[in-house]
């Protein structure tokens, strides 16, 4: 009997040792579930985890804050970061105009800038009313040295007054990507509500941080373009009632933070989000450490009870159940609490506590065994899915040449099923193969089972003793299609299908070496369209891309044998025709081109005439090189735009524009700052009084090496360079001081002095005018400003202000080159002008040609209709004045009373003029 006892209690012990060392094992699952957690090793797949949660749980924006973006579009059209603060000053004013609630700026005011500009955002802040709201953050001392010191960037002092202070600084997780924002931010010692809290209304005096949820859709925030909102080009429903946070989104300006589930958004964009997860409730808060392991050690004993009663498989469903069921919750948590609950920790707790229950149930012996048939099975299981499934053929091949095997992609490639394929000779599929061994990776033509040929790319390896070699086929049709396609897009034009500047350099260097060798001649034409920026502010650069097509096939009509015609861009083709004869038949075909292209162009339903100029240059006598020929080309038909004679060939006696276009403008500012400028004076004649009643002041520069240089290019390069305003306020004052002498002297003149399209909008040319006129002592109602119709469109608005302005100052407005523009009659009408000035192309001939002349009588009388005095340009016979005069006309000029004329030459003129002795006499009486 005590044996039995001591039998039995033999075994009760063994049965305890083994129950505990399970117990162990799954003491083991927590310890090792628990340093997992503790150390961060699970942080990245719970990240993962959370990623995917928060694509299931995607939801909109709310669409309480409106993001304005610096972008692409923006950066284009407005230029160079960084941009004017006036520029930021009008946007700020739109918005709040548009109703907007709080406009955040997520733009870097640190720095001064112009102090116009400055004083203009400051000013448009104080409009704001405290609504606006500017960025504080912490940046490096410089950008160029790693590890310098990180400084506070406060705006300027002038801005903070009128405007909330939010902070801005984005703190990325140790793994890159930014997930959590705080509430408040320590920057210089001064505790900010971060812009998310601003715009959230968080007060809490505290500073934690909170998970953004990533769930909300950034594409859904509302968007509007700064260019747009600048421009007045929005809807104002869009920001009225809304906050609005005006920040850069281009990729040029670099402000792009990689977050979860997006990959990269722009930095507003975070803190829209993150302002957007407060409003919604879903700022996410995370589970403390002890509740996650305590769930963990709940679920490795809930798993460590239920697999003790089930069988293995049951055990792997009862886990893969218990894991979505713990994904579930995660998801559910997160959806309904706003709580980030971590699944990682348990979801490992379930597994590891299954394998530990495998390995305990299973023999060593047995698990060595199962593992090494497991491994064979999926080794010989992968490597026949990687045969069948793959989309490369592979085909084995005895060592006499026949096939052996091959699997699917090689029969649908060749066109047989892969039975026939076995035993069939492989120099029959790949016809010219040379020994399989020394074949490498080459590209061949395979024949199909129809006949058809195709080219292969093919690798062979011998396995073995070179008995057997498996070959891996790829049919290259549609790589070879695409590098075709490829080659053909790199070589052409888009829009118009046409060669390209590339191909048609190499193809023209092709032509110029093929002549060379038969000593011909080529011509290398260049055509510039005139007008066709028009056309596309007009009717829409849609409309202009189909009138391209429609040219680019008219002038294909047109180029003979020999010849390519290639698009350069925008409105420039260039051609050239090989071989030819002699210079009147290169200019009889660039003629041509251009008859051709008169001819009316219909696109829709609208005709166009389209007229352009052309420039050629000869081969060899214009240049050597591809290169050079289409630049002189180039060269060539600036000056058929310039002599507006339509076509010009290269003439290298007159090629200076190289390098007068670097020192041009250098030269024109150092005569503007040494009074190294003249002023012209062409008399003005009352046409019914017969007398001399002022001038028109125009600008001349005798250069001091390229002698007398055309206003039209010198003031063409004042423009560009910036010099416009400084060279008008020197005619200005010149202008005026001369009028101001002359009244001095008795001789009441008017001066009438031009001013550019750019000018008539230029912030300070109105105190410009002022200064002049109080520096001279000068009355404001004998000065004429002129402008054109064209400075009319650029901003009619502000265009008619700034009239207005000058009216009011007594300031006489003439409207220049009338008939030449595309003005809208009805400005004539608001518009306070005071005179036309008829274009002299209607005057030239007006008794010649009758069209003409009843332009001018009813410009004249529609004039007169709207108190407006008429002046005509151009006038240059007796019977032209007379004709004028008879119409009504009230001024005229032009060479029949006098050409311009230098400061000496007038006084002269004056002197023994009888329109300057009418005025004269005139004078004296009212004296």
């Amino acid at each position: 009997m005590s044996m039995l006892n001591s039998g039995g209690f033999t075994d009760a012990l063994r049965a305890a040792a083994g129950r505990w060392k399970d117990r162990l094992a799954y003491l083991a699952v927590c310890g090792l579930v628990a340093v997992l957690y503790l150390t961060g090793s699970l942080d990245f797949a719970e990240r993962q985890l959370t990623d995917l949660k928060f694509q299931v749980l995607s939801r909109p924006a709310s669409g309480e804050i409106v993001l304005v973006e610096m972008d692409a579009q923006s950066l284009e059209k407005i230029g160079v970061w960084p941009w004017p603060r006036r520029l930021h000053a009008e946007v700020l004013d739109r918005l709040m105009a548009a109703g907007a609630s709080r406009v955040a700026f997520d733009v870097d005011f640190s720095a001064s800038a112009s102090p116009a500009d400055d004083a203009r955002f400051a000013a448009a802040l104080s409009r704001a009313k405290g609504r606006a709201a500017l960025p504080v953050f912490t940046q490096r001392a410089s950008n160029l040295q790693r590890g310098t010191k990180l400084v506070d960037a406060l705006p300027q002092k002038a801005f903070r007054a009128d405007a909330a202070l939010a902070a801005m600084n984005i703190y990325p997780s140790p793994d890159g990507l930014v997930r959590n924002l705080y509430l408040k931010d320590e920057i210089g010692g001064r505790r900010y509500a971060t812009l998310a809290a601003l715009l959230a209304g968080e007060t809490a005096e505290s500073a934690p941080a909170f998970s953004i949820d990533f769930a909300i859709d950034p594409d859904s925030v509302p968007r509007l373009s700064f260019d747009d909102v600048l421009h007045g080009r929005f809807d104002r429903s869009i920001v009225a009632g809304k906050q609005v946070v005006i920040g850069s989104t281009a990729a040029e300006l670099g402000d792009h933070f990689v977050v979860p589930t997006h990959v990269l958004i722009p930095g507003p964009l975070v803190h829209i989000l993150g302002a957007d997860s407060l409003i919604q409730g879903r700022a996410l808060a995370s589970l403390s450490l002890l509740p996650v392991l305590l769930l963990a050690a709940l679920a490795i004993g809930l798993s460590m009870w239920a697999f003790e009663r089930m069988t293995a498989w049951q055990a792997a469903l009862f886990a893969l159940a218990a894991a979505a069921a713990i994904l579930a919750g995660s998801i559910a948590i997160q959806s309904g609490f706003a709580v980030l609950a971590d699944a990682v920790p348990l979801v490992l707790s379930v597994f590891l506590s299954l394998i530990a229950a495998l390995f305990n149930r299973i023999d060593k012996q047995s698990m060595r065994l199962m593992f090494q048939s497991l491994d064979l099975r999926r080794k010989n299981e992968m490597m026949r899915n990687l045969v069948d499934g793959s989309t490369v053929g592979i085909v084995t091949i005895a060592g006499d040449g026949r096939i052996e095997t091959s699997n699917a992609a090689a029969a649908d490639m060749f066109g047989y099923r892969r039975n026939d394929l076995v035993g069939m000779r492989f120099d029959r599929l790949i016809p010219g193969l040379a020994r399989l061994s020394e074949s490498g990776r080459r590209e061949y033509l395979a024949n199909r089972a129809d006949g058809g040929e195709f080219p292969v790319e093919m690798t062979a390896n011998a396995v073995g003793d070179q008995s057997v070699f498996v070959a891996f086929v790829s049919d290259i049709t549609l790589r070879m299609e695409q590098e075709r396609l490829l080659k053909h897009q790199a070589e052409h034009d888009a829009l118009t299908g046409l060669p390209n500047r590339v191909k048609l350099s190499r193809d023209l260097s092709s032509d110029l070496a093929t002549a060379a060798t038969a000593q011909q001649n080529v011509a290398v034409f260049l055509l510039d369209l005139d007008g066709f920026k028009d056309v596309n502010d007009t009717l829409g650069h849609d409309f202009g891309d189909r009138l391209l097509q429609e040219i680019s096939r008219r002038l294909s009509a047109l180029m003979p044998q020999g010849s390519t015609l290639s698009r350069f861009g925008g409105d420039e083709f260039v051609f050239f025709v090989s071989p030819v004869d002699g210079v009147s038949e290169v200019e009889a075909f660039g003629r041509s081109v251009l008859d051709r292209l008169k001819q009316p162009i219909q696109v829709d339903s609208i005709s166009l005439e389209i007229t352009g100029s052309v420039g050629a240059a000869i081969y060899p006598y214009d240049g050597a090189t591809a290169e050079e020929l289409i630049q002189r080309a180039d060269i060539a038909m600036y000056s058929a735009k310039r002599e507006r004679s339509g076509y010009a060939r290269y003439w290298a006696e007159g090629d200076i524009h190289s390098v007068r276009n670097l020192t041009l403008t250098g030269d024109l500012r150092q005569a503007i700052e040494n009074d190294g400028l003249e002023l012209a004076f062409q008399p003005k004649i009352d046409l019914k009084a017969a007398v001399a009643i002022g001038v028109e002041a125009l600008c001349r520069w005798k250069h001091p090496v390229h002698g007398f240089v055309s206003p039209d290019e010198f003031i063409g390069h004042a423009e560009q360079s910036g010099l416009i305003m400084p060279l008008t306020q020197w005619v200005l004052d010149k202008a005026i001081e001369t009028g101001a002498m002359w009244r001095e002297c008795g001789r009441d003149l008017s001066v009438a002095v031009n001013l550019s399209a750019r000018l008539l909008h230029h912030e300070t040319i109105f105190e410009a005018v002022c200064e002049a006129l109080e520096k001279w002592r000068y009355p404001a109602d004998r000065l004429t400003l002129e402008v054109t119709e064209t400075a009319l469109l650029v901003n009619p608005a502000h265009a008619m202000e700034m009239i207005g302005r000058f009216s009011a100052l007594g300031i006489k407005v003439s409207i220049d080159d009338f008939g030449t523009g595309y003005s809208s009659l009805s400005y004539l009408a608001t518009l306070k002008a005071d005179e036309l000035k008829i274009d002299k192309s209607f005057v030239f001939g007006m008794l010649d040609d009758s069209n003409n002349g009843t332009i001018v009588k009813s410009v004249i009388s529609m004039a007169h209709d709207l108190g407006l005095r008429v002046v005509a340009e151009g006038v240059e016979t007796a019977e032209v004045m007379e004709a004028l005069r008879l119409s009504g006309c009230d001024i005229g000029q032009g060479y029949f009373f006098g050409k311009p004329l230098s400061f000496a030459e007038f006084e002269n003129w004056y002197g023994l003029s009888g329109w300057a002795a009418a005025a004269a006499q005139r004078n004296a009486d009212v004296a």
